[in-house]
Protein backbone atom coordinates (compact mmCIF):
# COMPACT_ATOMS: atom_id res chain seq x y z
CA UNK A 1 0.00 0.00 0.00
CA UNK A 2 2.04 2.90 -1.35
CA UNK A 3 1.49 6.26 -2.50
CA UNK A 4 -1.75 6.37 0.29
CA UNK A 5 -3.70 9.87 -0.23
CA UNK A 6 -6.69 10.94 1.97
CA UNK A 7 -8.20 14.07 0.41
CA UNK A 8 -10.93 15.99 2.18
CA UNK A 9 -13.00 18.71 1.14
CA UNK A 10 -16.20 20.14 2.68
CA UNK A 11 -18.87 22.36 1.05
CA UNK A 12 -21.60 24.03 2.15
CA UNK A 13 -24.83 25.15 0.45
CA UNK A 14 -26.33 28.96 0.79
CA UNK A 15 -27.80 29.91 3.82
CA UNK A 16 -27.67 25.91 4.77
CA UNK A 17 -26.70 24.09 7.85
CA UNK A 18 -26.01 21.25 5.70
CA UNK A 19 -22.28 20.78 4.59
CA UNK A 20 -21.16 17.95 2.23
CA UNK A 21 -18.46 16.08 3.35
CA UNK A 22 -16.36 14.69 0.17
CA UNK A 23 -12.94 12.67 0.54
CA UNK A 24 -10.90 10.80 -2.11
CA UNK A 25 -8.54 7.78 -1.74
CA UNK A 26 -6.07 6.69 -4.13
CA UNK A 27 -5.85 3.13 -4.22
CA UNK A 28 -2.94 0.21 -5.50
CA UNK A 29 -5.44 0.23 -8.74
CA UNK A 30 -4.66 2.33 -11.44
CA UNK A 31 -7.46 0.37 -13.53
CA UNK A 32 -11.34 0.62 -13.49
CA UNK A 33 -13.06 -0.30 -9.81
CA UNK A 34 -15.91 -1.92 -11.37
CA UNK A 35 -17.63 -2.86 -8.27
CA UNK A 36 -17.67 -2.44 -4.90
CA UNK A 37 -19.22 -4.31 -2.44
CA UNK A 38 -19.20 -4.41 1.59
CA UNK A 39 -18.96 -8.46 2.53
CA UNK A 40 -18.58 -9.49 6.57
CA UNK A 41 -17.70 -5.92 7.10
CA UNK A 42 -14.95 -5.74 5.23
CA UNK A 43 -14.54 -3.35 2.09
CA UNK A 44 -13.95 -5.29 -1.54
CA UNK A 45 -12.91 -3.43 -4.74
CA UNK A 46 -13.04 -5.41 -8.08
CA UNK A 47 -10.94 -4.10 -10.50
CA UNK A 48 -10.31 -4.29 -13.91
CA UNK A 49 -8.06 -3.35 -16.75
CA UNK A 50 -7.36 -3.15 -20.59
CA UNK A 51 -6.20 -6.25 -20.75
CA UNK A 52 -8.85 -8.32 -18.74
CA UNK A 53 -7.21 -8.70 -15.87
CA UNK A 54 -9.02 -9.05 -12.45
CA UNK A 55 -8.03 -8.59 -9.39
CA UNK A 56 -9.87 -7.50 -6.10
CA UNK A 57 -8.26 -4.69 -3.39
CA UNK A 58 -9.55 -5.81 0.50
CA UNK A 59 -9.75 -4.08 3.55
CA UNK A 60 -11.37 -2.80 6.73
CA UNK A 61 -11.10 0.44 6.21
CA UNK A 62 -11.68 1.87 2.28
CA UNK A 63 -8.38 4.40 2.78
CA UNK A 64 -6.51 1.18 3.54
CA UNK A 65 -6.88 -1.41 1.41
CA UNK A 66 -4.56 -3.81 -0.32
CA UNK A 67 -4.51 -6.86 -3.46
CA UNK A 68 -5.66 -10.17 -2.65
CA UNK A 69 -3.29 -12.95 -2.92
CA UNK A 70 -3.20 -16.64 -3.23
CA UNK A 71 0.65 -18.04 -3.18
CA UNK A 72 2.44 -14.25 -4.17
CA UNK A 73 0.23 -14.28 -6.93
CA UNK A 74 -3.09 -11.99 -7.07
CA UNK A 75 -6.32 -13.72 -7.00
CA UNK A 76 -8.63 -12.65 -9.93
CA UNK A 77 -11.78 -13.07 -8.20
CA UNK A 78 -14.87 -11.34 -9.86
CA UNK A 79 -17.31 -12.67 -7.02
CA UNK A 80 -17.06 -13.19 -3.39
CA UNK A 81 -20.06 -14.29 -0.83
CA UNK A 82 -19.59 -14.70 2.96
CA UNK A 83 -21.68 -17.44 4.51
CA UNK A 84 -21.63 -19.88 7.29
CA UNK A 85 -18.13 -18.91 8.43
CA UNK A 86 -16.41 -18.52 4.88
CA UNK A 87 -15.72 -16.88 2.03
CA UNK A 88 -15.91 -18.42 -1.58
CA UNK A 89 -14.47 -16.30 -4.17
CA UNK A 90 -15.23 -17.73 -8.25
CA UNK A 91 -13.76 -15.93 -11.53
CA UNK A 92 -16.44 -15.52 -14.17
CA UNK A 93 -15.47 -17.21 -16.95
CA UNK A 94 -13.21 -20.01 -15.63
CA UNK A 95 -14.48 -23.59 -16.33
CA UNK A 96 -16.83 -24.81 -13.52
CA UNK A 97 -14.84 -26.88 -11.92
CA UNK A 98 -13.88 -25.51 -8.87
CA UNK A 99 -13.98 -22.83 -6.12
CA UNK A 100 -12.30 -21.45 -3.48
CA UNK A 101 -13.13 -21.17 0.13
CA UNK A 102 -10.72 -19.46 2.75
CA UNK A 103 -11.76 -17.44 6.23
CA UNK A 104 -8.33 -15.16 5.82
CA UNK A 105 -7.91 -14.46 2.10
CA UNK A 106 -3.86 -16.35 3.87
CA UNK A 107 -5.20 -19.82 3.24
CA UNK A 108 -7.08 -21.17 0.19
CA UNK A 109 -8.85 -24.73 0.11
CA UNK A 110 -10.19 -25.68 -3.21
CA UNK A 111 -14.23 -26.73 -3.65
CA UNK A 112 -14.63 -29.42 -6.35
CA UNK A 113 -18.10 -28.82 -7.76
CA UNK A 114 -19.66 -31.57 -9.95
CA UNK A 115 -22.53 -31.50 -12.01
CA UNK A 116 -21.82 -28.06 -13.15
CA UNK A 117 -21.08 -27.63 -16.55
CA UNK A 118 -20.14 -24.39 -18.89
CA UNK A 119 -18.18 -21.41 -17.34
CA UNK A 120 -18.73 -19.54 -14.48
CA UNK A 121 -21.07 -16.69 -14.46
CA UNK A 122 -21.16 -15.76 -10.79
CA UNK A 123 -21.61 -16.47 -7.02
CA UNK A 124 -24.40 -14.26 -5.12
CA UNK A 125 -26.09 -14.18 -1.91
CA UNK A 126 -29.99 -13.33 -2.40
CA UNK A 127 -31.95 -12.02 0.31
CA UNK A 128 -33.25 -15.16 1.81
CA UNK A 129 -29.73 -16.00 2.13
CA UNK A 130 -29.73 -18.58 -0.13
CA UNK A 131 -26.23 -19.23 -2.20
CA UNK A 132 -26.94 -18.36 -6.23
CA UNK A 133 -24.68 -19.95 -8.50
CA UNK A 134 -24.71 -19.07 -12.22
CA UNK A 135 -22.95 -21.02 -14.99
CA UNK A 136 -23.20 -20.09 -18.79
CA UNK A 137 -22.66 -21.88 -22.31
CA UNK A 138 -22.20 -20.04 -24.85
CA UNK A 139 -22.03 -21.90 -28.47
CA UNK A 140 -23.20 -18.61 -30.30
CA UNK A 141 -26.55 -18.30 -27.92
CA UNK A 142 -25.62 -17.92 -24.62
CA UNK A 143 -27.59 -20.50 -22.11
CA UNK A 144 -27.44 -19.56 -18.46
CA UNK A 145 -28.22 -22.02 -15.55
CA UNK A 146 -28.97 -20.76 -11.86
CA UNK A 147 -28.25 -22.74 -9.10
CA UNK A 148 -30.24 -21.81 -5.89
CA UNK A 149 -29.42 -23.80 -2.61
CA UNK A 150 -28.99 -23.08 1.50
CA UNK A 151 -24.84 -24.71 1.01
CA UNK A 152 -22.07 -25.79 -1.23
CA UNK A 153 -22.78 -29.00 0.66
CA UNK A 154 -26.18 -29.05 -0.67
CA UNK A 155 -25.49 -28.14 -4.12
CA UNK A 156 -27.10 -31.66 -5.61
CA UNK A 157 -30.56 -30.60 -3.92
CA UNK A 158 -29.92 -26.93 -5.43
CA UNK A 159 -33.36 -25.73 -7.36
CA UNK A 160 -31.82 -25.09 -11.13
CA UNK A 161 -33.67 -22.25 -13.41
CA UNK A 162 -32.84 -22.28 -16.72
CA UNK A 163 -32.77 -19.05 -19.50
CA UNK A 164 -31.61 -18.16 -22.33
CA UNK A 165 -29.62 -14.72 -23.33
CA UNK A 166 -31.50 -14.41 -27.05
CA UNK A 167 -28.74 -12.84 -28.98
CA UNK A 168 -26.23 -11.63 -26.10
CA UNK A 169 -23.13 -12.81 -25.22
CA UNK A 170 -22.09 -12.97 -21.70
CA UNK A 171 -18.26 -11.40 -22.54
CA UNK A 172 -19.01 -8.59 -19.69
CA UNK A 173 -20.24 -11.74 -16.78
CA UNK A 174 -17.60 -10.74 -14.74
CA UNK A 175 -19.43 -6.96 -14.24
CA UNK A 176 -22.68 -8.44 -12.62
CA UNK A 177 -24.19 -8.02 -9.39
CA UNK A 178 -27.55 -8.96 -7.83
CA UNK A 179 -29.88 -6.06 -6.92
CA UNK A 180 -33.58 -7.09 -5.82
CA UNK A 181 -32.77 -10.43 -6.28
CA UNK A 182 -32.09 -9.66 -9.80
CA UNK A 183 -29.01 -9.81 -11.31
CA UNK A 184 -27.66 -6.75 -13.16
CA UNK A 185 -25.26 -6.21 -15.67
CA UNK A 186 -23.86 -3.14 -15.83
CA UNK A 187 -25.98 -1.42 -19.12
CA UNK A 188 -29.43 -2.69 -17.03
CA UNK A 189 -29.75 -6.24 -18.77
CA UNK A 190 -31.41 -8.07 -15.92
CA UNK A 191 -32.07 -11.86 -14.99
CA UNK A 192 -34.36 -12.62 -12.32
CA UNK A 193 -33.74 -15.80 -10.45
CA UNK A 194 -36.50 -17.46 -11.82
CA UNK A 195 -34.79 -17.40 -15.23
CA UNK A 196 -36.57 -13.57 -16.79
CA UNK A 197 -33.79 -12.03 -19.26
CA UNK A 198 -35.01 -8.42 -19.61
CA UNK A 199 -32.92 -6.37 -22.26
CA UNK A 200 -33.92 -2.65 -21.26
CA UNK A 201 -33.56 0.37 -23.77
CA UNK A 202 -30.39 1.91 -24.27
CA UNK A 203 -29.16 4.74 -21.96
CA UNK A 204 -29.32 2.76 -18.57
CA UNK A 205 -26.58 2.60 -16.06
CA UNK A 206 -26.59 0.05 -13.11
CA UNK A 207 -25.23 2.94 -10.62
CA UNK A 208 -27.43 5.30 -11.51
CA UNK A 209 -29.25 4.00 -8.25
CA UNK A 210 -30.93 5.24 -5.54
CA UNK A 211 -33.72 4.58 -3.03
CA UNK A 212 -35.09 1.34 -5.26
CA UNK A 213 -34.75 3.17 -8.62
CA UNK A 214 -33.12 3.44 -11.51
CA UNK A 215 -32.49 6.54 -13.23
CA UNK A 216 -32.23 8.17 -16.33
CA UNK A 217 -31.11 11.55 -18.15
CA UNK A 218 -31.57 11.46 -21.84
CA UNK A 219 -30.58 14.33 -24.23
CA UNK A 220 -33.47 15.30 -26.56
CA UNK A 221 -33.16 17.14 -29.89
CA UNK A 222 -33.98 20.55 -27.78
CA UNK A 223 -31.52 19.85 -25.12
CA UNK A 224 -34.52 19.72 -22.62
CA UNK A 225 -32.94 17.08 -20.51
CA UNK A 226 -36.21 14.84 -19.87
CA UNK A 227 -35.91 13.10 -16.83
CA UNK A 228 -36.77 9.14 -15.78
CA UNK A 229 -37.24 6.99 -13.37
CA UNK A 230 -38.29 3.13 -13.06
CA UNK A 231 -37.49 0.16 -10.47
CA UNK A 232 -37.46 -2.83 -13.42
CA UNK A 233 -36.39 -0.71 -16.05
CA UNK A 234 -39.46 -2.31 -17.67
CA UNK A 235 -41.74 0.39 -16.61
CA UNK A 236 -40.73 3.86 -16.64
CA UNK A 237 -41.72 7.25 -15.38
CA UNK A 238 -41.10 10.43 -16.46
CA UNK A 239 -40.81 13.48 -14.13
CA UNK A 240 -42.99 16.54 -14.77
CA UNK A 241 -40.20 19.19 -15.14
CA UNK A 242 -37.03 19.20 -17.73
CA UNK A 243 -33.34 19.12 -16.04
CA UNK A 244 -32.53 22.15 -18.49
CA UNK A 245 -33.53 24.71 -15.45
CA UNK A 246 -30.12 22.98 -13.58
CA UNK A 247 -28.09 24.23 -16.43
CA UNK A 248 -26.21 20.90 -16.91
CA UNK A 249 -23.13 21.23 -19.27
CA UNK A 250 -23.76 18.04 -20.50
CA UNK A 251 -25.56 14.47 -19.88
CA UNK A 252 -22.49 12.94 -19.50
CA UNK A 253 -21.23 11.55 -15.92
CA UNK A 254 -25.10 12.84 -14.62
CA UNK A 255 -26.52 10.51 -12.37
CA UNK A 256 -28.21 9.76 -8.91
CA UNK A 257 -26.91 8.22 -5.83
CA UNK A 258 -27.95 7.71 -2.03
CA UNK A 259 -25.73 9.93 0.34
CA UNK A 260 -27.09 9.95 3.53
CA UNK A 261 -30.72 8.60 2.81
CA UNK A 262 -31.10 11.47 0.44
CA UNK A 263 -31.50 11.16 -3.79
CA UNK A 264 -28.72 12.93 -4.68
CA UNK A 265 -28.33 14.02 -8.11
CA UNK A 266 -24.61 14.41 -10.05
CA UNK A 267 -23.71 17.15 -12.50
CA UNK A 268 -21.56 19.61 -14.30
CA UNK A 269 -22.81 22.95 -14.44
CA UNK A 270 -22.52 25.20 -17.33
CA UNK A 271 -19.87 27.52 -15.10
CA UNK A 272 -17.93 24.35 -15.19
CA UNK A 273 -18.33 23.39 -11.30
CA UNK A 274 -19.72 20.77 -10.19
CA UNK A 275 -22.99 19.89 -7.76
CA UNK A 276 -24.78 17.52 -6.17
CA UNK A 277 -28.53 18.48 -5.91
CA UNK A 278 -29.88 16.89 -2.65
CA UNK A 279 -33.56 15.54 -2.72
CA UNK A 280 -35.52 14.27 0.44
CA UNK A 281 -37.94 12.53 -1.80
CA UNK A 282 -38.26 10.24 -5.01
CA UNK A 283 -41.02 12.32 -6.32
CA UNK A 284 -38.48 15.57 -6.41
CA UNK A 285 -35.04 14.42 -7.37
CA UNK A 286 -33.49 16.78 -9.95
CA UNK A 287 -35.94 19.77 -9.14
CA UNK A 288 -34.53 23.07 -9.17
CA UNK A 289 -35.88 24.24 -5.50
CA UNK A 290 -33.68 21.33 -3.88
CA UNK A 291 -30.41 22.51 -2.07
CA UNK A 292 -27.65 22.38 -4.28
CA UNK A 293 -23.75 22.31 -3.17
CA UNK A 294 -21.03 22.01 -4.65
CA UNK A 295 -18.32 18.94 -4.95
CA UNK A 296 -14.55 19.00 -5.25
CA UNK A 297 -14.37 16.47 -8.62
CA UNK A 298 -16.27 15.57 -11.84
CA UNK A 299 -16.61 11.81 -11.62
CA UNK A 300 -16.36 9.00 -14.00
CA UNK A 301 -18.55 6.51 -11.96
CA UNK A 302 -18.58 2.86 -12.08
CA UNK A 303 -19.64 1.43 -9.45
CA UNK A 304 -21.20 2.47 -5.80
CA UNK A 305 -21.93 1.16 -1.91
CA UNK A 306 -23.56 2.69 0.74
CA UNK A 307 -22.19 1.64 4.41
CA UNK A 308 -22.33 3.00 8.09
CA UNK A 309 -24.16 6.22 6.74
CA UNK A 310 -21.47 6.98 4.18
CA UNK A 311 -21.51 6.49 0.68
CA UNK A 312 -18.10 5.09 -1.61
CA UNK A 313 -17.79 5.30 -5.31
CA UNK A 314 -15.27 4.01 -7.46
CA UNK A 315 -14.05 5.51 -10.98
CA UNK A 316 -12.34 4.53 -13.62
CA UNK A 317 -8.82 5.53 -12.07
CA UNK A 318 -8.37 3.28 -9.18
CA UNK A 319 -9.71 6.06 -7.08
CA UNK A 320 -12.83 6.02 -4.73
CA UNK A 321 -14.57 8.92 -3.40
CA UNK A 322 -16.68 9.25 -0.15
CA UNK A 323 -19.42 11.35 0.87
CA UNK A 324 -21.71 12.15 3.36
CA UNK A 325 -23.99 14.64 4.41
CA UNK A 326 -23.54 16.51 7.81
CA UNK A 327 -26.55 18.24 9.13
CA UNK A 328 -25.35 19.26 12.45
CA UNK A 329 -22.36 20.79 11.55
CA UNK A 330 -19.75 19.25 13.17
CA UNK A 331 -18.28 16.61 11.36
CA UNK A 332 -13.96 17.27 10.20
CA UNK A 333 -14.81 20.49 12.82
CA UNK A 334 -11.37 20.02 14.60
CA UNK A 335 -11.79 23.10 16.83
CA UNK A 336 -15.18 21.76 18.18
CA UNK A 337 -13.55 18.13 19.23
CA UNK A 338 -11.06 20.13 20.83
CA UNK A 339 -13.19 22.12 22.58
CA UNK A 340 -15.39 19.40 23.93
CA UNK A 341 -12.36 17.75 24.85
CA UNK A 342 -11.08 21.15 26.96
CA UNK A 343 -14.33 21.21 28.95
CA UNK A 344 -13.84 17.78 29.91
CA UNK A 345 -11.01 18.28 31.10
CA UNK A 346 -11.53 21.49 33.04
CA UNK A 347 -14.77 19.65 34.51
CA UNK A 348 -12.37 16.29 36.25
CA UNK A 349 -10.09 19.02 37.42
CA UNK A 350 -13.27 21.20 38.94
CA UNK A 351 -14.75 17.61 40.73
CA UNK A 352 -11.51 16.66 41.54
CA UNK A 353 -10.72 19.71 43.21
CA UNK A 354 -13.91 19.67 45.10
CA UNK A 355 -12.94 16.31 46.14
CA UNK A 356 -10.00 16.81 47.34
CA UNK A 357 -11.33 19.93 49.39
CA UNK A 358 -13.84 17.97 51.06
CA UNK A 359 -11.76 15.10 52.07
CA UNK A 360 -9.39 17.87 53.31
CA UNK A 361 -12.53 18.95 55.78
CA UNK A 362 -13.16 15.47 56.81
CA UNK A 363 -9.90 14.42 58.14
CA UNK A 364 -9.56 18.67 60.00
CA UNK A 365 -12.80 17.14 61.42
CA UNK A 366 -11.82 13.41 62.63
CA UNK A 367 -8.42 15.37 63.93
CA UNK A 368 -10.07 17.53 65.92
CA UNK A 369 -12.70 14.90 67.26
CA UNK A 370 -8.89 12.79 68.19
CA UNK A 371 -7.54 15.83 69.70
CA UNK A 372 -10.78 16.11 72.40
CA UNK A 373 -10.96 12.73 73.50
CA UNK A 374 -8.01 12.28 75.52
CA UNK A 375 -8.83 15.43 77.84
CA UNK A 376 -11.94 14.26 78.49
CA UNK A 377 -10.98 10.60 79.57
CA UNK A 378 -7.67 12.95 81.97
CA UNK A 379 -11.15 14.58 83.49
CA UNK A 380 -12.99 11.59 84.10
CA UNK A 381 -9.80 9.72 86.20
CA UNK A 382 -9.26 13.56 88.53
CA UNK A 383 -12.84 12.93 89.58
CA UNK A 384 -12.95 9.20 90.61
CA UNK A 385 -9.52 9.57 92.33
CA UNK A 386 -10.84 12.32 94.16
Amino acid sequence: MVGKTNLTFISKGDSSSVQLIQKSYATDATGEIYKLEVINDRFFAFVGDTYRTKNVLLGTDVGAMSFVKKDNEYVGATHIIYIEGKYYVVKSGDACADIYETVDFKEYKQVIISGIEGKWFGIFLNSYGEIVLASYTDNGTARLKIYLCKSLNDIVNAQIVECTLSDENVTNAYNTCLINNRIFFPDGKQISLNGNYVKPNSGWSRWNYAGGYFFQMPKDDYNDYPFYRSRDLKTLTRYPYYLKELNIYSNKNVCVIPISGKYCLLYKHKDSRNYVNISDDILSVGHQDNLTIERADELDIKSVVENDGKTYVGTQNGVIYEFQLDYEGIIQRPDVAIMKTLAAKQALAQSLQYTDECIAKLKDYIDGKIEKEPSAVESNSTKVES
